[in-house]
């Protein structure tokens, strides 16, 4: 996969718990999480957790969601390249 979207509240996971597995398992694909909670301490948790983007859904951002999606991507492939340099 080149990208993983995802929303925080899965039946299996929560929260930054739900972007601290993804990055477990797939460290090298490009991670947007949506959320229905717009607390920025969560957002913080998450982008430090390994997550390229984060949105709340239902606010104005939302509509930029392909931009973010094409830069997530390019940011992905930047640290993938910068590994194997």
């Amino acid at each position: 996969f080149a990208l993983i979207l995802t929303d925080l509240d899965l039946h299996d996971s929560h929260g930054p718990h739900t972007v601290r597995h993804l990055q477990r398992v797939a460290p090298d694909v490009a991670l947007v999480v949506l959320s229905g909670e717009g607390e920025i301490d969560v957002a913080r948790e998450c982008i430090r957790e390994g997550a390229d983007e984060f949105l709340v859904k239902g606010t104005p951002g939302i509509q930029g969601l392909g931009r973010l999606i094409h830069l997530a991507l390019e940011r992905s492939r930047r640290q993938r390249n910068r590994r194997t340099v």
